[in-house]
């Protein structure tokens, strides 16, 4: 009897602790803002879609290297100065998560 209660005592953790999984998506964003804060490239992103897929707010370049973060920060700062949209993957849709690439639109 102690076995089982401490097994399901174990599932139910697991069950509780495992996260949820995140709602990747590219999406069309106007860049609003840029800026570097420490090692971390941080880009304020809205949506330009009629049902907006992800709350405007603000996304951050995750890279150890550095160049994959200045070869963004390069491509916002030119959406920015030429009122260019961008296509943007999101590793998830929800402020200050990941953003892995980036891409000027026409």
């Amino acid at each position: 009897m102690k076995k089982m209660v401490k097994m399901m005592a174990l599932v139910l953790a697991i069950v509780c602790l495992v996260p949820t999984f995140a709602q990747a998506a590219w999406v069309t964003a106007n860049v609003l803002s840029v800026g570097v804060g420490g090692a971390v490239t941080y880009i304020q992103l809205s949506d330009t879609a009629a049902t907006p897929a992800f709350p405007a707010g603000t996304y951050f370049i995750a890279d150890s290297t550095g160049v994959h973060s200045k070869e963004m920060l390069a491509t916002s700062l030119t959406a920015i100065s030429l009122a260019k949209t961008c296509l943007v993957w999101l590793d998830d849709v929800a402020p200050y998560s990941n953003m892995s690439s980036m891409y000027l639109n026409q």
